[in-house]
């Protein structure tokens, strides 16, 4: 995959995923204070769609999910919370 303009130059990580899986992107981090530090996360979801390209960026307090591939404007986010058991949430 060819880098976007957003991320060239910058370090990167480029996976394979499964398309029609619902996904959820989350980042951890910890800030520290005078008075002790505190974790924080935030994500965000999405489902890939076949034969398409994102990027993936994480930036401070939000993730930027960017579709590369040209096609007709559907959101293809989700809601709803995961079966922590480890099934899938359908």
């Amino acid at each position: 995959m060819q880098p976007s303009d957003d991320i060239k130059g910058m370090m990167v990580k480029e996976y394979s995923i499964k398309p029609g899986q619902k996904l959820t992107v989350t980042h951890y981090y910890k800030e520290n204070h005078t008075y002790g530090s505190f974790e924080h996360e935030y994500s965000e979801r999405f489902i890939p769609q076949p034969n398409h390209d994102y990027d993936i960026i994480v930036g401070d307090r939000i993730i930027t999910i960017k579709d590369l591939t040209p096609s007709a404007s559907k959101d293809y986010s989700w809601t709803g919370d995961l079966c922590k058991a480890g099934l899938l949430d359908w």
